[in-house]
């Protein structure tokens, strides 16, 4: 079998392990915000948004990561350089996933359903892996494989998506809003400083 036809077909498996668990999430874990990822109801639109607003949000965060890296590239100017990586240095590279998920944050975590404080937890936490990944890969272990460098970019996004309905409960506690604003807000003073 082909490289190409088993990356197709493994990219099938996963968009359908990930619809079928899409499927029962609103039933697991009902709110407003599920509802609009997970069907409520058996209908043809109900089911459509289990493949593909999900998919549609991690490929948009994505394709913004990839232009972010040749933004400053592009269009060299001080402004972009807070945005996009500069050098070509691990802590750099952070802004590819940092400025994504932020507005993955702020557009999904709006309203009554997880809020904002999981999803910029989610974002903080995920930036701390491709950190500590992109370290240990790049520094420790010396390597330079680009495609070593899409997967510590990806597998983190996937987490920044995955971690705020872990984290969700952790928005009970007093408190928890401001100190992940405050965890997202001086994550991006590091990264742009």
């Amino acid at each position: 079998m082909e490289k190409t036809t088993k990356k197709l077909l493994l990219a099938y498996a996963l968009a359908a392990v990930s619809g079928v668990l899409l499927h029962f999430l609103y039933q697991w874990l009902p709110n407003p915000v599920l509802a609009l990822i997970s069907p409520v109801r058996e209908s043809v639109w109900e089911h459509v948004k289990l493949l593909y607003f999900p998919l549609l949000a991690y490929a948009l965060a994505a394709v913004s990561g990839v232009l972010l890296h040749f933004l400053y590239q592009w269009l060299p100017n001080p402004v972009l350089a807070l945005i996009s990586p500069v050098r070509e240095s691990v802590w750099e590279h952070v802004k590819l996933l940092y400025f994504p998920l932020l507005a993955v944050s702020l557009i999904l975590g709006r309203g009554k359903g997880l809020g904002r404080a999981p999803w910029l937890l989610g974002t903080v936490a995920a930036c701390a892996v491709m950190l500590g990944a992109g370290y240990l890969y790049h520094v420790l272990f010396q390597g330079e494989s680009l495609a070593v460098d899409f997967v510590l970019f990806l597998l983190p996004l996937a987490l920044g998506f995955l971690l705020p309905r872990s984290l969700w409960p952790l928005t009970e506690w007093p408190g928890t809003e401001k100190a992940a604003w405050v965890l997202a807000g001086l994550l991006g003073g590091l990264i742009v400083w």
